[in-house]
């Protein structure tokens, strides 16, 4: 092999023939008879064949051959490619340079590069790769001496490739947070999650509970609703450096009490009838059994009127009125969270019904109508009068109170007579005799 740039001597060999001259051929043309040959850069344009033809007075001998192949002068470079382009700060990865007319013998030098200055990752290899955990910087070189013998110019041995960008990824960290670590039966856990630095690929999460994977809980926040007491963690993975383990969150998630009512009470529909005694007013007793706590002492909060203990699990109460009253019971395990169960019922107070035989609408302000103690906590109570010869002069559908208590209609004085239903309780309708006065 031979460097088209180049002149190169060829010499003849001893030879036991009885030779008298001996031509030189190149490339099938007659190149001399000298014992010597120098083929110039202008021979060697191409590769071929040399040829040393032996011959006397009875002709040629058989030719001694040597084949040659010329290469094309040309410079040295080199390319560098890395096993990978994004890898962990401290990851080993290889670095292999790729050659052109490196020579026989060439010799690497690899570089992390800093702008204007270079960082040597290595002492003088022969080998074309290298293989480090040492880059701490995003850019890499290398440069080649060549030991050619067939460069353009022999001078200029050394080749430096392109910048390879690399993508140095930091060790993440992740750390688990929640906005409220304890709430109530129904409520969610607002866990959230902090985590980084990624990668340019999309990062992998798993959360957490006690140790063991939710099943589908893969974004960066779950809302936890198990009851209980458990801890919550989460995994991430940038897909590039190993994958970390957030710290350990504590959580519990309150159980709301469930409460009991004695049917003695409270009805299915959550009214409750109160006898009221005005000038003597009885308690009524009521009671509340909280169960499923998660604490021994648990707050009980009674609101309405006339309630003798609010903060007892049993109350008494006592209506000094007539009247339909709205009370609400809760029953609270964890203030801090807001856990508690609670009921709206309803107290009805009543007096006996009594129905007053005569009113008289003169307008005196004195018993100007025809009202009926008790009868308007009866709601679904109706009112009819008749006069004399049967005919209706007032009805009131469905409750009967004092606003709306009959105050004549300008009727003529005289006695009238009346049919109430209260329409409640199997109580049967009241009738009798209604007299105006003036």
């Amino acid at each position: 092999v031979v460097c088209g740039s180049k002149s190169y001597t060829y010499s003849q060999l001893t030879a036991t023939t009885d030779a008298t001259i001996w031509t030189w051929k190149w490339k099938g043309a007659a190149k001399g008879t000298a014992s010597m040959l120098n083929l110039t850069s202008a021979d060697l344009t191409s590769s071929g064949t040399l040829e040393l033809v032996p011959s006397n007075t009875c002709g040629d001998g058989p030719a001694g051959t040597k084949g040659i192949t010329v290469e094309t002068p040309q410079l040295a470079s080199v390319t560098l490619s890395a096993s990978k382009t994004e890898f962990c700060l401290g990851e080993e990865i290889t670095l292999t340079a790729n050659p052109t007319n490196g020579g026989t013998a060439p010799v690497y030098t690899f570089y992390n590069v800093v702008g204007a200055a270079d960082v040597q990752l290595n002492g003088t290899l022969t080998g074309n790769q290298l293989l480090t955990d040492e880059i701490v910087l995003p850019n890499v070189k290398v440069v080649m001496t060549s030991n050619s013998q067939c460069l353009i110019n022999p001078l200029i041995t050394d080749a430096t490739s392109t910048i390879v960008p690399l993508k140095i990824v930091l060790s993440p960290a992740a750390k688990a947070a929640v906005v409220n670590p304890s709430v109530c039966e129904g409520q969610s856990l607002a866990l959230t999650s902090t985590a980084g630095p990624s990668s340019s690929q999309t990062p992998i999460y798993q959360w957490y509970k006690d140790g063991v994977v939710i099943p589908g809980a893969t974004a960066t926040t779950y809302a936890g609703k198990e009851l209980g007491d458990h801890k919550y963690s989460f995994t991430y993975n940038n897909k590039v450096c190993p994958e970390v383990t957030s710290n350990e969150v504590d959580t519990k998630v309150w159980e709301k009490p469930k409460l009991d009512f004695p049917s003695t009470w409270l009805g299915s529909d959550n009214r409750v009838v109160v006898k009221v005694n005005e000038e003597n007013p009885e308690a009524k007793e009521l009671s509340i059994t909280a169960k499923n706590l998660v604490n021994d002492l648990p707050i009980y909060q009674w609101t309405g009127d006339g309630i003798v203990s609010p903060n007892a699990a049993t109350t008494d109460v006592i209506l000094k009125e007539e009247g339909i009253y709205s009370y609400k019971v809760e029953v609270i395990t964890d203030i801090a969270s807001g856990c508690k169960s609670e009921l709206n019922f309803t107290l009805i107070g009543r007096v006996p019904l009594s129905i007053p035989n005569a009113f008289s609408p003169n307008g005196d302000g004195a018993n100007d109508k025809w009202e009926i103690p008790g009868i308007s906590t009866f709601e679904n109570a109706s009112v009819k009068v008749f006069n004399r010869w049967g005919n209706k002069v007032f009805e009131k559908y469905k409750g009967y109170n004092y606003d709306e208590a009959w105050d004549g209609d300008g009727l003529p004085v005289g006695t009238y007579y009346y049919i109430i239903n209260i329409n409640a309780e199997n109580i049967p309708p009241y009738t009798g005799a209604i007299t105006i006065t003036r």
